[in-house]
């Protein structure tokens, strides 16, 4: 018996996935990125810190930037 894949249900698991994945990526980027943040603002300035956060940030952009070409990729795919 072959079983028929539909295209909402394989868009649907891709979605599902993708969102999993970038919160398995991003929530630490985000978590570091946001103490770092805090601790500028209460005026405690360390210079590793920043260091660090730097290329943190180019990640995190890079990651939001491929996140949101697979989900356009994905309504393209899903609009055909």
């Amino acid at each position: 018996m072959r079983v028929l894949r539909t295209t909402s249900n394989s868009g649907f698991g891709r979605l599902i996935t993708l969102i999993v994945a970038s919160l398995i990526a991003c929530i630490p980027l985000v978590s570091y990125l946001w103490e770092t943040v805090n601790q500028l603002l209460s005026g405690h300035v360390d210079a590793g810190r920043l260091v660090i956060s730097v290329p943190l940030l180019v990640l995190f952009l890079a990651c939001l930037a491929l996140i949101g070409r697979s989900l356009q990729r994905l309504d393209a795919q899903l609009r055909e």
